[in-house]
């Protein structure tokens, strides 16, 4: 065995207990490593930096394969710099990709305040281009420049680079999801409320993303909370769920098929929708649980039917054969012959106070409640929109 300190990036965990926990993990240089920790319960997750200080040996798999191997009982948690915030300051004039690397390098998460300090200009200047002054110069001006255009959006600019670099210190990685989140709570609280509410995504994007960073607010906001029960996590993937469901074109679902989905999130189903009924977060109506946004909406638009329907007519309408040559003069007036059972539609739907009409592609619907239209018109009734 020979001594072990480096600093690791957690690939995959593989155990987790109470006083210790196994993961794989990659160096630095990119080399494999094999990580067995035993202390305090530090819930590890993939993308979490740790240096790690112990004893290097190999470990043989099932299969015979033999992999490095650290014994640890040492392991502190690293915070990244640089990785969320070097695309937000690449897209500022004149920067590049380059230029924001080196800018994060050297200030990290100062950058945000450095940038305020116009004292500072050709200090930036110096750190963005030394073998080119007088274009560093130029280019920095314009970074500061654009950085306090106006006080509003200046500060909302900081905030934003606030916002990533508190994500980032906590090992959220992904670029695309911390942009999102920003998005979604810009503004100088955008942390603090995003910590109230950790899985705030839930329902607009993809689960594994929203619980890698909900799970790292949850240790930040309460250490050594139990992750897996959390009812904010249970809460998040009910949100998630209830995503899925409208994106596959449902507003409902059976149990049986909640149940399933919440397992896939890793989630206890009995646990989550147990916290769901007890909060009222929970739709249920006979035997079906509803998505709680699209019940709502279709409540109101049922209850907007029901009362349309109970309506007294707002015209006179013909029977018997007055009703046939009424449709027949719809027909002229709209230059269209019915065909087959169409003429008999018509005359249902002028009878109806509420309707829908259904049938496959080129069945003559449209065609159809052109005459019942000008129909109703020729009745004196009011048409509101007809397609």
């Amino acid at each position: 065995m020979q001594n072990y300190d480096a600093v690791v990036i957690v690939q995959r965990v593989l155990s987790q207990l109470e006083r210790g926990c196994i993961f794989t993990a990659t160096q630095e240089d990119g080399v494999a490593v094999r990580v067995r920790f035993q202390g305090k319960d530090t819930q590890p997750l993939p993308g979490d930096s740790f240096r790690v200080t112990g004893l290097l040996a190999t470990f043989k798999d099932r299969h015979g394969r033999t992999v490095p191997q650290v014994d640890s009982k040492r392991m502190a948690r690293q915070a990244l710099h640089g990785h969320l915030l070097a695309p937000r300051l690449a897209s500022l004039p004149n920067i590049g990709k380059v230029r924001a690397e080196r800018l994060v390098a050297r200030y990290g998460r100062d950058l945000a305040t450095t940038l305020r300090d116009a004292t500072r200009l050709r200090e930036v200047a110096q750190v963005l281009d030394s073998a080119k002054p007088s274009l560093a110069l130029r280019i920095a001006a314009q970074v500061f420049a654009a950085a306090a255009s106006d006080a509003a959006a200046g500060k909302l600019k900081a905030a934003e680079v606030e916002f990533l670099s508190r994500l980032e210190a906590l090992g959220v990685r992904e670029s695309r999801a911390a942009s999102q989140l920003w998005r979604l709570l810009a503004g100088d609280d955008a942390y603090a409320r995003l910590l109230r509410n950790p899985y705030v995504a839930a329902s607009l994007m993809d689960w594994p993303v929203v619980d890698r960073v909900g799970k790292r607010l949850l240790r930040e906001a309460e250490p050594g909370v139990d992750l897996a029960t959390h009812p904010k996590r249970l809460m998040g993937a009910l949100g998630s769920v209830y995503r899925d469901l409208l994106l596959a074109g449902d507003t409902a679902a059976e149990p049986e098929r909640i149940a399933a989905l919440l397992r896939d999130r890793g989630v206890g189903p009995d646990l989550c929708l147990q916290h769901a009924d007890a909060t009222h977060a929970l739709r249920l109506s006979g035997h079906v649980v509803r998505v709680p946004g699209a019940a709502w909406l279709e409540d109101r638009v049922a209850t907007a039917l029901w009362a349309i329907e109970q309506q007294p007519p707002s015209v006179n309408l013909p029977t018997g054969d007055a009703l046939r040559r009424l449709v027949v003069d719809a027909e002229l007036a709209a230059g269209i012959q019915l065909q087959g059972e169409q003429p008999a539609a018509v005359e249902h739907l002028l009878g109806l106070p509420l309707a829908v009409l259904q049938g496959g592609a080129g069945v003559g619907k449209t065609t159809t409640m052109r005459v019942v239209a000008t129909a109703w018109e020729f009745l004196g009734g009011d048409v509101g929109l007809a397609a």
